[in-house]
């Protein structure tokens, strides 16, 4: 089970994939940009935006992001990718969201592209990707 939450590195134990004498580890890695100082009022639309890519060589899946919003909007709507995500598979509690609750929804993270230039061998990895939108009135 993979567990997003705040600033987590999140891994599962490395299983090699071989192809030649090149290596891989399956694992994840969530990072956060840091946010930007902005003057908020009462009634003010609030987006906390979550972008979690995943380097490894397989999908993370059962992701579950838990997070403390402060400030803490009211009414939020949750999206995954764009596509909302109903309120019974979220809990929104004294601004405490986790994502998901119970087994009706589930997160995966998709593994990485990897390509090799034939020419030249050398290998590019671009992070598979999933963002999470949360809104809501300050």
């Amino acid at each position: 089970t993979w567990k997003v939450v705040d600033e987590a590195i999140v891994w599962e134990p490395t299983t090699p994939v071989l192809k030649d004498t090149k290596m891989a580890e399956i694992f994840a890695f969530l990072k956060f940009g840091q946010p930007s100082a902005i003057r908020l009022s009462d009634g003010d639309l609030l987006t906390y935006t979550f972008t979690i890519t995943n380097t490894g060589n397989s999908p993370a899946t059962d992701v579950v992001l838990t997070d403390a919003f402060n400030p803490a909007p009211s009414g939020i709507t949750v999206a995954v990718n764009g596509a909302t995500v109903p309120a019974t598979d979220y809990t929104y509690e004294g601004g405490l969201l986790t994502l998901p609750t119970g087994p009706s929804y589930e997160i995966t993270v998709p593994a990485a592209t990897v390509t090799e230039n034939p020419d030249t061998g050398e290998i590019t990895v671009v992070p598979g990707t999933l963002v999470i939108t949360v809104e809501g009135t300050l």
